[in-house]
Parts: structure tokens; sequence; C-alpha cells
């Protein structure tokens, strides 16, 4: 029998009842190669005792490696050094949770176990917990991903054979799109959010950022006048410059620049406690009076966020897609790695929104806008309430 590699992978070459196999194991550690060898073996050979010869054979390749116990603190420096040196900070935070919700279940439920002796069942019953819980299914995958790095991190000196979460297939991504904030309850955000959550909404209103950007935001990102932003996203890596609107350059103007971060509150707030952050802007949307921010939707064991403090930055898109900003200025804007995603981002027309722009428009045939006039009285009715003065112009010059 013999385990030979070529290049970085290791290749099967032995003999069952005078029949040669061989084969690359497609692994890069000589004892998991070891390990899909003698499955190998055990499987041509056949008979009632598959089982037991395999459960034999992993245990004597147990034996050769160290004893690693589950233990949060040690397998976070361990999986730090060896898999998540070069990842952003949320996606850090984020799978520090996932291994230490793991690591806490397991010894509930199993005892104080070591790293080799978690097995394919073990993985697969705390998987159907993680399942079996409420959330979107990128979430449950990002848990997988996070368990399967872990223990793909052990070589053969840690008594690792195989990764106990190598089979288990990812759930597939079903994308709940949030909705965007109307004109009536932006001005309501605006007259009632106070402190950090007006920090919080302006921020996400003014400049599209994610939670996390905001609540990380350095003075080292912000230019002395308060003209722009220029920072690199958490969540794809992507540097983005952002020109400050009137209204938010204000807010930041106030602010004294002492510390490090912009807004101090919410960094702490995200860093220990993320998920009761975007509680409170749940909280406070319902306490305003803005309905519809959660409702069933099909594949989900719970009630879904419709509207929460990811729906600002859906806004941000869509108006500025509706005041005429070309895509690739949104995407530059907002960090999107294609135009597909900005694209997403901008598909929330209301059907009021569809008329009143479409409205605007000539006769595509004849090019004649007397064909496209907006009514007088539809004119004086967005005069009467404020909208926005590109939109009034724009039905003014249908009457041209």
């Amino acid at each position: 029998m013999t385990l030979y590699r070529q290049g970085t992978i290791w290749y099967y070459d032995f003999t069952v009842d005078g029949k040669r196999h061989a084969g690359s194991t497609g692994e890069t550690s000589k004892a998991k190669a070891q390990a899909v060898q003698e499955r190998l073996r055990v499987q041509f050979r056949g008979g009632a005792n598959i089982k037991q010869i395999w459960q034999q054979t992993k245990a004597s390749l147990l034996g050769r490696g160290e004893s690693i116990p589950m233990e949060f603190e040690p397998l976070w420096k361990h999986f730090l050094a060896h898999s998540m040196s070069q990842a952003c900070s949320r996606r850090q935070l984020g799978y520090r949770h996932h291994i230490k919700k793991f690591v806490e279940w397991l010894e509930k439920s199993k005892g104080k176990l070591t790293v080799g002796e978690v097995t394919p069942s073990i993985a697969t019953e705390y998987m159907t917990v993680v399942r079996n819980e409420p959330g979107a299914p990128a979430s449950k995958n990002e848990h997988l991903m996070a368990l399967k790095m872990l223990f793909a991190s052990f070589d053969e000196d840690t008594g690792v054979v195989e990764n106990p979460f190598a089979n288990i297939k990812r759930l597939p991504n079903r994308s709940i799109s949030r909705e965007v904030f109307t004109q009536d309850e932006l001005k309501l955000i605006g007259e009632k959010a106070e402190g950090d959550m007006l920090d919080l909404c302006l921020t996400a209103l003014y400049t599209g950022l994610r939670r996390g950007d905001i609540c990380n935001l350095r003075w080292a990102s912000v230019s002395p006048d308060c003209q722009w932003i220029n920072l690199t996203m958490g969540k794809t890596g992507l540097p983005v410059s952002i020109p400050v609107m009137p209204r938010l350059r204000e807010h930041l103007l106030s602010r004294t620049r002492t510390g490090e971060y912009v807004y101090p509150n919410l960094h702490e707030l995200y860093q220990n406690h993320a998920s009761e952050l975007s509680q409170q802007v749940k909280r406070f949307l319902v306490e305003i009076g803005i309905s519809g921010t959660r409702r069933a939707v099909d594949g989900y064991a719970r009630e879904m966020s419709m509207k929460d403090i990811h729906s600002f930055r859906h806004t941000f898109v869509y108006l500025a897609a509706c005041n005429n900003i070309p895509l690739p200025v949104v995407q530059s804007i907002v960090g999107h790695a294609s135009p597909a995603m900005t694209k997403i981002y901008m598909d929330h027309a209301s059907q009021a929104d569809k008329q009143r722009y479409l409205s605007a428009m000539p006769d595509l045939f004849s090019g004649d806008k007397t064909a496209a006039r907006v009514p007088v009285q539809n004119i004086i009715a967005m005069v009467e309430s404020d909208a926005p003065k590109n939109e009034i112009l724009s039905a003014l010059y249908t009457l041209v």
C-alpha cells in the first residue's frame, strides 16, 4: 500500500483482492489522505464490518495527533492565526460569534470534547439546531462556513482526521429585500430621532453606508471641512469616496473632534451588542408609528424585517436614481462590486412613483410633450405637499 504526493496533493495506490486501485485523495494533509485511503480500502473490501473497520482506523489515526480541547479562546486564537488574519473586522466579529455559539452548545449537550472528537453526526445535529432557529439562510450559511473553516485549519498534528462539517450542504439563499422609506416616513424620522438614533439614521440616509461602517466611522475618514468621507467598506473591502450632503455636513461640524470615532457610543454598542443596536432601530420605527416593519415571508419561520436600518441604504440608492444620478456614480458611492447589485436597490418604485415619473415623459413615438402633460391641479398639489423641487420642475416642463 502506497501513499505519495505530487505537488501539494496526496495520491493513493493499493491492491485489494488482487486488483489495483490508484488515484487522488484530493487532500493536502497526509493524515487526511490516509483517512481517505482507508475509507476506499474498506469500501473496495466490502463486508458487514465496514463501519467498525473505519472507526478503528480513524481511532488509530487520532492517536497520532495532539489532543486539543474545544475551548473557545484558544480555538479563536488558532482560527485567527490560520484562517482569518486578513479578514475584515466585521467578518471576524461574525465568525467569532458562530464559533463561540458552537463551543457553548457542544459543552452543554456533549460535555468537554477535543477537536478530534467532534464527529460528522455531532456537526449535523448542531447545524439542524441552527437551521431550525429563526433567521435568513445567508446567515446560517455563514455559520456553517465559519465551522468548516475552523476544522479545515487543523492538520494531522491536532488529531482531526476528517472535517466534521465538510459534507453539510449550504442552504439555498433566498434574499429578502428591504423596503424603502416614504417621504412622509423620512420626515417623521427626522422629527423624532434624537441622540445616537439621529446620528445613525441621518448618516445612513445621507451616505448609504451600512450599519457597521457608520458605527466604525473614524474622524480620520472625514475631511477637515466635513465635505468628504473616504473609507474602505467593512463588508466588501472596497474603497469609497462620499461627498457629504449639506444636512449631514452641518451635523458633523456640530460635533467635537475628540477621540478616534465620530460616534463613540454607536461604536461601543456595535462592538459588544450589534444585534441590540438593530433591535433599537426597529423599536424606534414602531414607536413613532411607521407600520409594515415586519411581515411573514414564505420559507421563513418568523416574520422578517421589511424596514430597518438597512432600508436607509436602499432608500439612498433609490432616491439617487429618482434624481437622475448615473448608475456608476451611485455604485462608486455605496461600494457595490457590480452594477447588478445597485440595480436591485433601485428597484423600489411604487405605483405612484412610476405614474409620476412616466407622466413627465414625452410621447415616445412622436416626441410630442402634449401627450404627457401633467394636469395643472396635480402640479398645484405637488407644490402644496412640498414635493422635491426637481419633481415640480419636471412637471412644469411638460406644460411648455
